[in-house]
């Protein structure tokens, strides 16, 4: 098999050309993807400070249900940008429709982190080999250095394999086969690729991450219109069963003196499938984009997830919050309710006056922990905020009566 090639300034400007259109559309969708992953950024944040505070049923009942809802999105956002690619206009629901290969794509998903995954757990076990029964100085850096490389190879080989699951409805042995055949002969320019897209992105999160509404929607539009071309490129998928669309780039389409060109995808891309005419480069002759190949988000099929999903969300949002709100509240007014009046140190059992009663370490007192007691001061602890205060004399009976 050949070198497969793609032009990189023509795919990322269908992509731009496609989220400038349709710019609006692409905000919602990243809000919603925004809002779902939301809970799992609070859990993270709090698990990072306050771990004790996490409620134990949430990390069994609502982090499941958050990445479910998640993989449901991504499955539904690859199919929207599979559609633009097509010339057609998928609807906000689309996002929400992944009933047909959502096992499927649990599947490949599994699969796919096994085979990456595979060179560094290899690598691990050879140098613990290694260092058990000789040292051969950096041996450990060079191993993971080319399993590293072995990893990026793998990756890249197999990176379209959950769009041949979402768009051919095949199976996942069959979807990494397919993704293997269409990354052959085109390996170095994906890595490129790959780099560039990462720079755009990273160029669209300094800007105030507010780029990112930007960028993200073009980088994934390209990336699947590099999908649809490489797998055109590759008739050895017909072993598999995999009939793909003639993805092409031609000249615009010329139309009547003083009017625009007509068009139903951004400049310079023709797709065409079977049914499709093929555009005349010679005469110009008008592109026919009439056929009876559409994306079943087109055909207006019924979407039972949506309604759930909705329920989903909300729930998890006002959950969330409602149990992790007490660990975000602060604490300022805690200290002031402890008053040290008096230290009792030794080395063996040191024990103090706090609040007029005898405490020792361990001790808790209003919800305050004594963790530890020094010569002059004492630490306490409540709701993960540590602190220590000074032991200070008691007021006398005189102060009082004058106060």
């Amino acid at each position: 098999m050949g070198l497969k090639s793609f032009s990189f300034s023509d795919v990322l400007s269908f992509g731009w050309h496609v989220m400038k259109d349709n710019f609006l559309f692409f905000v919602g969708v990243l809000l919603v993807l925004f809002l779902i992953s939301l809970p799992g950024q609070i859990l993270d944040s709090i698990a990072a400070h306050h771990p004790e505070k996490i409620p134990p049923f949430l990390a069994f009942t609502l982090l499941p249900l958050t990445l479910i809802i998640e993989i449901i999105v991504g499955i539904g956002f690859i199919k929207i940008t599979l559609a633009f690619c097509d010339g057609q206009q998928p609807k906000f629901t689309t996002l929400f429709y992944a009933q047909n290969c959502f096992w499927r794509y649990i599947g490949t998903g599994l699969l796919y982190c096994l085979i990456v995954m595979s060179p560094f757990i290899a690598a691990a076990l050879l140098t613990t080999l290694l260092f058990a029964t000789t040292y051969i100085p950096h041996s450990n850096l060079f191993v993971f250095f080319v399993a590293g490389i072995i990893m990026v190879v793998l990756s890249i080989k197999f990176s379209f394999c959950f769009y041949f699951v979402i768009d051919k409805k095949i199976g996942p042995i069959n979807a990494l086969r397919a993704s293997s055949q269409t990354t052959m002969g085109a390996k170095w320019s994906l890595f490129v690729f790959g780099i560039l897209c990462a720079l755009i992105n990273l160029a669209g999160a300094l800007c105030f991450i507010i780029g990112l509404f930007l960028t993200f929607p073009t980088i994934m539009v390209a990336m699947a219109l590099v999908y649809r071309q490489l797998s055109t490129k590759t008739p050895e998928l017909a072993e598999l069963g995999i009939c793909c669309p003639d993805v092409q780039f031609a000249p615009e389409v010329p139309s009547a003196p003083g009017s625009k060109p007509e068009r139903t995808i951004p400049p310079g891309l023709t797709i065409r499938l079977s049914s499709m005419s093929v555009p005349d480069r010679q005469h110009g002759s008008p592109i026919s984009t009439a056929t009876n190949i559409q994306p079943e988000t087109v055909r207006g099929k019924s979407n039972s997830l949506l309604p759930a999903i909705i329920l989903s969300v909300v729930a998890i949002l006002a959950i969330t919050a409602y149990c992790l709100w007490p660990a975000t509240k602060g604490t300022v007014s805690t200290p002031k309710r402890m008053q040290v009046t008096g230290i009792l140190y030794s080395e063996d059992n040191p024990s103090a006056i706090v609040n007029g009663e005898v405490v020792k370490e361990g001790d808790i007192i209003n919800d305050v922990k004594v963790v530890k007691i020094h010569k002059k001061n004492v630490e306490f602890e409540s709701n993960g905020i540590k602190w220590t205060q000074e032991a200070q004399e008691p007021p006398s009976p005189q102060k009082q009566c004058s106060n």
